[in-house]
């Protein structure tokens, strides 16, 4: 396991993170649950994958955002697709 997991060690796969006390959140007896539940994409200052930074200072670096809307965009209308043909849990009459 130590081939993938390490310090910030190029060409590792590595699970960063820091919470910082900037934004104030709800005491809790977990603290880091709250602080994930709490926080959103803007709260992210720096994102590392495998070595290398996708995002510093709220900014993604070296990314191609037209594509990357362009995937989300398609990803987003097959999920609106496939929401047409699940059935719910319960209908109205078994409501009732």
């Amino acid at each position: 396991m130590s081939d993938c997991i390490d310090t910030l060690t190029l060409r590792k796969d590595t699970n960063i993170v820091f919470i910082t006390s900037k934004h104030a959140i709800s005491a809790s007896a977990y603290p880091l649950r709250i602080a994930i539940l709490h926080s959103s994409l803007t709260n992210v200052d720096i994102v590392m994958v495998k070595g290398e930074i996708k995002k510093c200072d709220r900014v993604l670096v070296k990314q191609n955002i037209l594509e990357i809307r362009i995937k989300a965009k398609a990803r987003l209308q097959c999920i609106m697709k496939n929401l047409k043909s699940i059935r719910f849990e319960m209908n109205q009459e078994e409501i009732r």
